[in-house]
C-alpha cells in the first residue's frame, strides 16, 4: 500500500499523456498539424542538410514532451510492479522516456527527410523537353507550370521565363536553368526542314 500513491501520480502521467500524444501522433500523420499552433517548437533544432532535405527539424516539440511523459508514466508503472523502487522506477523511466523521444524523432525525421523536396534532382532537369501546363507569363513577370518526365516521373513544377512573349498553355518548352525551386525555360526550338 506504500507505493498507492506514487502508483497513482505514474497513472496521471501515462494516462492522459498517452490520450493527447495519441491525437497528435494521428493528427501528423494525416497531416493536420501544420501551423494550427498545437505544436511549439523551442531553440533546440537538429539540421537537415545532407542532400535530401533542408531546413531545420524541431526536436523540442509537444509532441516529444507527451512522448517522454508517455515512456516514464508507462515504463515507470511497470518497473514499480516490477518491484523497482521510487527513485530507480524515476530514473529507469526517465530513460525508458528518453527512449521514446529519439524513437519518436528518429520515425518523424525519416518522414520529413522523406517528404522533403529533392533539390538536387531539380537541377538535373536542364536540357529537357516539358509541356505547359499553366501559362508563363513573359519577362519573369510571374509564375506559370509545366510538366515534365523527370527519373520516369511526371512532375508538375513552378516555371518562369525571360522571353519577350507569354508561353501558352499546351506548348513545349525546354529548360535552360533553375532558380530555387523554379525551372527557367525558353520556347521549344521548331525544326527547320
Amino acid at each position: 500500500m506504500e507505493n498507492l500513491s506514487f502508483d497513482y501520480v505514474l497513472w496521471i502521467i501515462a494516462a492522459p499523456a498517452t490520450v493527447v500524444y495519441s491525437a497528435q501522433v494521428v493528427m501528423s500523420l494525416m497531416g493536420l498539424d501544420g501551423d494550427d499552433g498545437l505544436d511549439a517548437e523551442l531553440d533546440g533544432d537538429m539540421d537537415v542538410e545532407d542532400g535530401d532535405a533542408s531546413g531545420s527539424f524541431p526536436v523540442f516539440t509537444i509532441k516529444n514532451a507527451l512522448a517522454f511523459l508517455v515512456g516514464l508514466g508507462w515504463g515507470g508503472l511497470a518497473l514499480l510492479d516490477s518491484g523497482y523502487s521510487e527513485t530507480m522506477t524515476i530514473l529507469l523511466g526517465s530513460l525508458i522516456g528518453l527512449g521514446f523521444v529519439i524513437l519518436q524523432t528518429s520515425l518523424f525525421y525519416l518522414m520529413y527527410k522523406f517528404n522533403a523536396p529533392n533539390k538536387p534532382e531539380i537541377s538535373s532537369a536542364i536540357g529537357l523537353n516539358a509541356k505547359v501546363y499553366l501559362k508563363v507569363p513573359k519577362n519573369a513577370d510571374g509564375y506559370g507550370k509545366i510538366q515534365l518526365t523527370h527519373n520516369d516521373t511526371l512532375k508538375t513544377v513552378n516555371a518562369l521565363t525571360y522571353e519577350p512573349n507569354t508561353i501558352g498553355k499546351g506548348r513545349l518548352v525546354t529548360v535552360i536553368n533553375v532558380e530555387g525551386d523554379t525551372l527557367v525555360v525558353e520556347p521549344k526550338a521548331k525544326k527547320s526542314k
